[in-house]
């Protein structure tokens, strides 16, 4: 069942039972199962950091004042999504990486946890 396969049975259960009213428990928590899904439907769809290629980041300098360039996202479909790192000195020669199994921007999983398989 998808998520909003079963936000429409909740919606189904809210106007079926008209003993529900807007003060009792199980109208709360029907309520609050809506909302989740809702919410999770919506941090599905992701942002622009991880739906659309590689972005460059503000990275505020540290205060031994040396500075790091950080983009974050995805070189291609085959990548793994994460920040590369590229120091001031050498802007487009990258020194290191990080790989995400969820965007830490919006919260969206990027990949599935158990094998580290990018989505």
């Amino acid at each position: 069942m998808t998520d909003e396969d079963a936000i429409m049975v909740l919606q189904r259960i809210e106007s079926m039972y008209n003993t529900i009213r807007k003060n009792d428990t199980r109208f709360e928590a029907v309520e609050i199962a809506k909302e989740a899904l809702c919410e999770r439907i919506e941090q599905n769809k992701g942002c622009k950091y991880c739906n659309d290629g590689l972005h460059a980041m503000e990275v505020k300098p540290c205060a031994n004042g040396i500075t790091t360039e950080v983009d974050i996202g995805k070189l291609s479909k085959e990548d793994h999504f994460g920040i590369l790192l590229c120091s001031e000195k050498n802007p487009d020669e990258p020194c290191g990486y990080v790989d995400f199994n969820y965007c830490p921007v919006c919260g969206k999983k990027v990949s599935d946890s158990k094998n580290g398989e990018q989505k």
